[in-house]
């Protein structure tokens, strides 16, 4: 690497270093414990893992499982993107240091997409989405 290249590079590691320590100071000042958008995006964490524990099909848990996973996957792709090039943001987050909302790529969205999936396993219906 040329001494152009380093520096550069040095400068983008810096300003990532920077950027998250604001978003942890926003976080404290705006996002914390004490605020019920907090507790908000914690019940979007936990509640839909403790639904899926109790409302899976055992018999086909692994692939309810694999697809909740790949839904997980492509979601956070997604969100990341969206986040990065400045789509969209999460102003409130249950955990500050990921810029995509942990909430939902991880818990909410893949679960509602699994037991969907599960209906229509259990129903032998199709849903086609155009």
């Amino acid at each position: 690497m040329n001494e152009e290249q380093r520096s550069i590079f040095d400068k983008i590691i810096e300003d990532y270093e920077n950027l998250m320590s604001e978003g942890i100071d926003y976080w404290a000042r705006f996002s914390n414990l004490d605020t019920w958008q907090f507790w908000v995006n914690v019940v979007f964490l936990i509640l839909p893992l403790i639904v899926i524990w109790f409302s899976i099909d055992k018999k086909r848990a692994l692939l309810l499982g694999f697809y909740g996973f790949n839904v997980h996957v492509w979601f956070t792709y997604i969100d990341s993107l969206g986040v990065n090039f400045g789509t969209w943001g999460y102003p409130f987050k249950a955990i500050p240091l990921f810029p995509v909302s942990f909430a939902l790529d991880v818990s909410l969205i893949p679960v509602v997409y699994m037991l969907v999936y599960q209906w229509t396993l259990n129903h032998r219906k199709i849903i086609i989405c155009i």
